[in-house]
């Protein structure tokens, strides 16, 4: 009896205890409701259809409808590819659509994003890629390489596989026979965007970056110009390396050189296989032709012509063609240009200089298909005749194909003076013409106080002669814009390199000059 009785105690205070200090007096939670089932219900992308040109971005918004506690993530795809690609165009993590440098064919692409969760859940959009319709200016930069420079001029331009651009030419410094050099080569690079990546120039006297050229397959470039004395002779040839980074790779003063012990300065260098090809003059006014290896040792040269001046330079593995200048007694102007044709040995192949009688400024390259393209100034009866561009196509054998002239759109009445400079081959096919295209009338103060006013301009032609495009671009309202060479990023964009003066003072435009890069979108 008595141990039934402690037995029920114990029992009775483990019940009290056990709901008095459990919970510290509180009820129980309760029951939580049953969650609904997790599910995607919709997926959608917006715009749902758009047309864009080639080089074009266009961000697209991906929204995901679903129940309970979904995963709104998505995998996004083009074409079904994950991410597209440089054919179809691609698209990044937070839906930015890129298209393709090109038309893709077919032209219309699919932009799809499919649930991570239910990947039988998705929504598209359609793009309709289109060449680019029209000309367009995407940027300009001007560089003003010091304080006391007088002018920054640029000659020539190249482009790397990021599509960076080195830029060349010179600085004027103001004060002639100080003890600082006047003259002085430079190079600035520029990225895709117009961010300034380095600057760099060489100290050395009456020097200038004539004319540089990509090494095949590397991010290096080769350069040449001058070097000379302050009384402005020239005395040697300047041939040097640097890299995409601006790192010399080869001093060109350490590679200076001089033809046949004469004063030499050379304007152009192209690269072919394992060497280099330079165009060079000498100061008994004989033009010639340099080879180099491209530890920038000079192996041989040849002559080209007896006098005139070399403007265009195209090396192939089996001749070399060179165009450029002469004086002769035909004609009002008695100047003509010249193309001459030479294998590697130098050896004449033949010569197209009654073609280009009353020309000057003569450039030439030569297309995939063996045709050959000409282009330079052409003069009229007489000297107070407009100038026009000239544009010939050539066959193999130097026989003229057709020939295409561009007035500059200039009014008739216009005494204009249009320049050319530079000549490339267009991706697509064709040729651009790049040169100075003068003002119109009443454009600037600059037309009626001064007479050498520019404008930036550019010819695009197809094999056929047709004309493509044209560039007329006033750079920042300047009266004196004038471009001397040009090139084509992967992308088709379209780079100018020349000199702008930006603020003028007084009547005179000369005297605040910089060197300035351009960059379009073209068609």
């Amino acid at each position: 009896m008595k141990k039934g009785f402690l037995l029920l105690l114990v029992v009775l205070l483990s019940s009290f205890f056990a709901g008095c200090g459990g919970n510290n007096g509180s009820s129980p939670n309760p029951p939580q409701p049953p969650q609904p089932p997790s599910t995607i219900t919709s997926v959608t992308v917006s715009p749902p259809s758009v047309t864009l040109e080639v080089g074009k971005t266009q961000q697209f918004t991906v929204e995901v409808k679903g129940t309970g506690n979904f995963d709104a993530s998505v995998n996004l795809y083009v074409n079904d590819v994950m991410s597209g690609n440089s054919t179809i165009g691609t698209i990044d993590i937070s839906s930015l659509y890129a298209t393709p440098n090109v038309v893709p064919d077919p032209a219309t692409v699919t932009v799809k994003a499919v649930s991570r969760q239910d990947p039988t859940k998705f929504g598209t959009a359609s793009v309709t890629i289109v060449p680019i319709q029209q000309v367009s200016l995407e940027w300009v930069r001007f560089v003003n390489f010091c304080d006391n420079c007088l002018r920054d001029d640029g000659y020539t331009v190249a482009i790397d596989s990021q599509d960076n651009i080195i830029a060349g030419g010179w600085k004027w410094l103001q004060n002639w026979g100080n003890p600082v050099p006047d003259w002085i080569g430079a190079l600035v690079s520029f990225d895709k965007l117009g961010n300034e990546r380095w600057r760099t120039d060489f100290g050395a006297t009456l020097s200038w970056i004539a004319s540089i050229a990509r090494q095949p397959g590397q991010d290096s470039f080769y350069f040449t110009g001058s070097d000379g004395s302050p009384s402005g002779e020239l005395n040697v040839a300047l041939l040097g390396k640097i890299d995409t980074d601006g790192q010399i790779l080869i001093n060109p003063f350490l590679k200076s050189f001089q033809i046949n012990g004469e004063e030499t300065g050379c304007s152009l260098i192209r690269t072919q296989e394992s060497q280099l090809y330079l165009s060079c003059g000498t100061g008994s006014g004989r033009l010639w032709m340099t080879v180099a290896d491209f530890d920038s040792n000079v192996q041989r040269s040849f002559q080209v012509r007896d006098s005139g001046i070399l403007y265009g330079l195209w090396v192939t593995p089996n001749y070399i063609l060179t165009s450029g200048q002469f004086y002769d007694t035909e004609g009002p102007w008695s100047v003509a240009g010249y193309l001459r044709k030479f294998d590697h040995q130098g050896n004449l192949l033949w010569e197209g200089e009654k073609t280009f009688n009353d020309v000057i400024q003569l450039k030439v390259v030569e297309d995939s298909q063996g045709f050959i393209y000409a282009a330079g100034t052409q003069l009229e009866l007489t000297p107070n005749e407009p100038r026009r561009y000239i544009l010939v196509k050539l066959n193999q054998q130097g026989e003229e194909i057709w020939r295409r002239f561009w007035d500059g759109d200039n009014p008739s009445e216009q005494n204009y003076c249009n320049w050319v400079n530079d000549l490339i081959l267009k991706p697509q096919g064709g040729v651009v013409v790049i040169g100075a295209l003068t003002e119109f009338k009443g454009a600037s103060p600059c037309c009626t106080t001064y007479p050498n006013c520019w404008d930036f301009g550019a010819w695009a032609v197809d094999p056929e002669g047709n004309t493509l495009w044209k560039i007329r671009q006033d750079i920042n309202q300047s009266p004196w814009d004038y471009p001397r060479a040009g090139a084509f990023d992967s992308q088709g964009r379209l780079i100018l390199v020349g000199m702008t003066a930006p603020k003028p003072t007084g009547s005179d435009f000369t005297d605040n000059v910089d060197l300035t890069v351009v960059k379009f979108r073209v068609p």
